[in-house]
């Protein structure tokens, strides 16, 4: 009976993954959360709100010669984070980071690195953007959890970098 599926659908934890390209996913992969819902099974719903190109900084318009990299988002100003947001869910993942590091970033943020790591300047405008994203999520009742950053072969430090400052800030915020 319908109404019976209505409260099935109800009672399934709901499960927003947010992140860039990295939880978007491409045509040449899978991305994590169509895995992840196959290993929660029926009793939770997994949605993908992974932006391409998105950022956790607040400030978004990136360099590069290839058009597709000219433009970069800030996550709360894309439809995805209304629409998560709005969802209510009951567990939010987050993985951001990749793109924030500091190779692709214009003159507005032109005095970020990574190289200080937790000490430097884009750690500590990373660390309060981000904490400020996850409050929000924390406000609608969202249990949350934060992945690191993949690796990428020519951003190793860097990215080394963003996972210290992301599992640090992951501790010191519960």
């Amino acid at each position: 009976d319908a109404s019976a599926q209505v409260e099935e659908k109800k009672a399934r934890t709901k499960v927003a993954a947010i992140g860039s390209e990295v939880t978007y996913g491409a045509a040449s992969f899978t991305n994590y959360p169509i895995e992840l819902q196959k290993l929660l099974g029926d009793s939770f719903e997994v949605r993908n709100y992974g932006e391409c190109k998105s950022i956790v900084l607040d400030k978004s318009t990136l360099t590069g010669t290839d058009y597709t990299w000219k433009t970069m988002g800030n996550y709360t100003g894309l439809n995805d984070y209304h629409s998560s947001l709005n969802w209510k869910p009951d567990v939010a993942i987050f993985n951001f980071g990749i793109n924030e590091l500091g190779t692709y970033l214009t003159s507005t943020h032109s005095s970020l690195n990574w190289t200080n790591g937790a000490n430097s300047t884009a750690a500590s405008e990373f660390v309060k953007d981000y904490t400020a994203l996850v409050k929000e999520y924390e406000a609608v009742g969202a249990e949350i959890y934060i992945a690191n950053t993949i690796t990428v072969a020519d951003e190793t430090v860097g990215v080394a970098a963003v996972n210290s400052v992301i599992e640090k800030m992951a501790r010191d915020n519960g």
